[in-house]
């Protein structure tokens, strides 16, 4: 129940045997060592430890990898509690260790010469260098999370120079922290930072509207997107400058290699980013192909030639309603259903284009002269990768 209390109360406490809990009078734990040592009590005590020694190894067992070994996508935020929850809890409990009713027990103990005085030497030693590790880590990591707070209030269109600043700060944080220069440690908060501007670009290019815009406002849909993706290919610039293995050493303390593949921090950015190229390049082909509304065919069958040009607008049109009225989140790497629909509407963009280009043939074998052919004009769509400047019977 006092183990149970100190949990409601957000503390750790370490629960000690009756005889020593003299909470009202502080000499009974004292007066215990006078005379030879109980039994009893000393069986007591040695029980005691070992509850100890589980209730602290379950706090030093704690790891801030945790989240992300279970599949969640934690925040720099989550490493910065982690840090100051474990600082607080230790030098709760170091406090209890060294407090007289704790001496006095550990000194019963060397007295007896019990088998249990080592294991509560030890805890004494692994609680001092938890505490000094968990200090030294959130001193260290302050720089950093004033600057990842900064960045989360930013406007989004002026990300890049903070992701720079990030980066760089990380590569400072590993030269001067001791206990923060192991690739396991880094690759942790590199991951939350990737994870931070992931959430950040879905914040700013919302799940639920960045489909929308393929029916709407298309270009400014287009341009918040490709901003997006210039964002996360900075992160990717800012790494190989600052935390590669290239980059010259800054400080003599300096760990010289970054001794871990890249792929272990952006897995889920690479992911974030190739899905990005996916939705622009939907945006792309939508713009390209919503110009058709407009065409205009002469010659002797441009209104038949450009009938079958608008039947192919509209079908497009069909096709990018239903990427518009999609159900599923297009933002999430992991949302494997945008991937087989943008499968499908790429065979059926292939067959479009094939149509297209008969249509232009007809149009062309229309002409009576090379003057009708080469004569001036535009189409808004053509064939190949350039996909302009069509000349002839096309307006």
């Amino acid at each position: 129940m006092f183990v149970m209390g100190g949990k409601i109360q957000g503390k750790p406490l370490l629960p000690l045997p009756e005889h020593l809990d003299g909470r009202h009078d502080s000499s009974t734990a004292l007066d215990c060592l006078a005379g030879p040592v109980d039994i009893s009590a000393l069986h007591s005590i040695e029980t005691i430890v070992i509850e100890w020694s589980h209730q602290i190894r379950d706090i030093l067992s704690k790891d801030s990898a945790q989240p992300l070994l279970e599949g969640l996508h934690p925040l720099p935020g989550t490493e910065f509690e982690f840090w100051h929850t474990r600082t607080v809890n230790l030098q709760c409990i170091n406090n209890q260790l060294l407090s007289p009713r704790v001496t006095a027990l550990a000194e019963m103990l060397e007295k007896a010469n019990s088998c249990y005085w080592p294991a509560l030497q030890s805890l004494f030693r692994d609680v001092s260098a938890g505490l000094e590790e968990a200090k030294d880590v959130s001193l260290h990591l302050q720089p950093l999370r004033i600057l990842l707070e900064e960045m989360e209030q930013a406007d989004y269109s002026q990300l890049q120079p903070c992701v720079d600043r990030a980066l760089c700060t990380v590569r400072l944080l590993r030269a001067h922290c001791q206990h923060y220069s192991s690739p396991a440690r880094v690759i942790v908060i590199l991951q939350e930072i990737c994870n931070l501007l992931v959430e950040m670009t879905r914040n700013f290019l919302s799940p639920e509207d960045v489909m929308k815009g393929l029916q709407g406002e298309t270009e400014e849909a287009l341009r918040g997107i490709r901003l997006s993706i210039s964002t996360i290919e900075k992160l990717f610039q800012s790494y190989s400058t600052y935390c590669s293995d290239l980059m010259p050493t800054l400080f003599p303390e300096e760990p010289q290699l970054w001794e871990f593949p890249p792929s272990l921090v952006f897995r889920r950015t690479d992911s974030f980013l190739h899905r990005l190229k996916t939705i622009e390049e939907l945006y792309q082909t939508a713009i390209e192909f919503l110009k058709l509304e407009k065409a205009e065919l002469g010659g002797v069958r441009g209104n038949i030639l450009g009938s079958q040009v608008f039947q192919i607008y509209e079908e497009v049109s069909e096709l990018i309603k239903g990427f518009a009225d999609c159900r599923y989140d297009p933002l999430d790497p992991a949302e494997e259903q945008l991937n087989k629909d943008f499968a499908e509407f790429q065979e059926k963009i292939q067959d479009v284009d094939r149509r297209l280009a008969t249509i232009f043939c007809q149009g062309f074998d229309d002409c009576n002269c090379l003057a009708s052919a080469v004569k001036p004009g535009r189409c808004t769509r053509a064939l190949g990768s350039d996909r302009g400047g069509v000349t002839g019977p096309f307006r």
